[in-house]
């Protein structure tokens, strides 16, 4: 696992950033707000103390047809974590893209699930190992992927490989072992966003801020109760 949760599903996909919580928070509702507003919606901040978990929990339930609730979490490094409550996983692409260039730091999107076949007692999912990391401009600097399209796997990469990548992590026959769930930790442990031995971790005492979505929700949102500790 590569999130230290007991809530693997709401952080089987993330983004990081590099800066503190509060001003990642700042720049993201600065640029939802003009677009929201024209929907009747805004964002409202609040402060959210305790453990990582504590600060995961809040966004249940999750949602569709759009995310309502969002976390900004610090990690054990300079990073932070941005996780949704989208009930298909946290869309991270094009928030870090964005806030990568507003804030004028790195920044990455994160996914690591698990593939599962039709039977599973789980549910069926389709796995995936990826990886973008965008520069200070928002362009991507790095991608990486190895995903289950639909029955086959596929794997991908672009841009210069950095310096601290290992070309072994790139080599296995199978396409399916191709950037395995250690090579993505290592490629974290190399931007700094993981650790070696525990992986993404928060500090110990966490202050998140948390951002809700208030106003004219769409008449069409749905809410799930799930259980999120179900990966």
């Amino acid at each position: 696992m590569i999130v230290q949760t007991t809530f693997p599903r709401l952080t089987a996909s993330f983004g990081a950033i590099q800066c503190e919580p509060e001003v990642a928070a700042a720049a993201y509702v600065s640029w939802q707000a003009s677009i929201l507003a024209p929907h009747g919606m805004r964002l409202v901040l609040k402060v959210q103390r305790g453990g990582f978990d504590t600060a995961l929990k809040v966004l249940l339930p999750l949602t569709s047809p759009i995310a309502t609730r969002f976390v900004f979490a610090p990690l054990a490094s300079e990073w932070t974590i941005f996780v949704d409550n989208s009930i298909l996983g946290t869309d991270a692409a094009s928030a870090m893209r964005v806030l990568a260039q507003r804030v004028g730091v790195r920044a990455a999107r994160v996914t690591c699930q698990e593939d599962r076949s039709r039977g599973n007692p789980k549910g069926e999912q389709f796995g995936a190992r990826i990886v973008e990391v965008y520069g200070a401009d928002g362009s991507t600097e790095r991608a990486l992927s190895a995903a289950n399209d639909g029955g086959r796997w596929k794997f991908d990469e672009a841009g210069e490989r950095l310096p601290f990548e290992q070309p072994g992590d790139f080599t296995a026959k199978r396409v399916k072992e191709k950037f395995s769930e250690s090579a993505l930790l290592r490629f974290l442990c190399g931007l700094g966003i993981a650790e070696p031995e525990h992986g993404v971790c928060m500090k110990e005492e966490v202050t998140a801020t948390l951002i809700e979505k208030v106003g004219a929700l769409p008449a069409t949102l749905r809410e799930y109760f799930i259980d999120p500790q179900v990966a």
